[in-house]
């Protein structure tokens, strides 16, 4: 039986993701509600961005690296390149643009 506060961090952790996800990717053919973040960084004279995803680990099964995420109102791809659980039940997808041929 999980201990009271393990109990409630799931709670929170369903409540905070439902009414804060801001997309839905398709990740091994399961649509994944989550917050996607894509913030600008500038080191030197190189702009990039560093795109994350959050979801509940339990929204995504046997995901590894190399995986990939689509979003398919537009079509956007993504392949996983990190995978960060932070040990409450929340996993944060560190995500590389898909580069087409």
């Amino acid at each position: 039986m999980p201990t009271p506060f393990a109990s409630l961090e799931t709670r929170v952790n369903d409540s905070v993701l439902r009414r804060l996800a801001n997309k839905t990717l398709t990740i091994d053919h399961v649509d994944v509600d989550g917050i996607f973040k894509d913030p600008f960084e500038e080191v030197g004279f190189v702009e990039s961005s560093n795109p994350t995803f959050e979801t509940l680990e339990s929204n995504l099964d046997c995901i590894e690296q190399g995986s990939m995420a689509e979003e398919m109102s537009t079509g956007k791809q993504w392949e996983i390149i990190g995978i960060e659980k932070d040990g409450t039940g929340i996993v944060k997808l560190e995500l590389r643009v898909k580069w087409y041929e």
